[in-house]
């Protein structure tokens, strides 16, 4: 059933008709990331960045480092709900 939800949360955030700030935008691929599987390796983090963007990944993915898959579905499900509340409160 969770897969479902955030197979959903996932389109819905595709098709978002505004663009959302870095720091959401990086915690949403972080989430996506863990709940599709993605292990993170500090090691590999600890490498170092090709540029700027991929720091910020990194260090997005360092703060989820501890959240399981299922967990990262969750969250990621709860923040798009939340992104989505904040668009239709703004329409209105």
């Amino acid at each position: 059933m969770i897969n479902q939800e955030f197979e959903k949360a996932v389109e819905a955030m595709s098709e978002l008709p505004v663009k959302l700030p870095p720091d959401t935008m990086l915690k949403l691929y972080a989430y996506y990331k863990i709940a599709t599987g993605l292990k993170v390796s500090l090691n590999a983090l600890d490498q170092g960045a090709q540029s700027m963007i991929d720091a910020f990944k990194s260090n997005a993915l360092f703060q989820a480092r501890n959240t399981d898959s299922v967990q990262a579905m969750q969250q990621y499900i709860d923040l798009a709900a939340q992104i989505q509340q904040e668009i239709r409160d703004k329409k209105h």
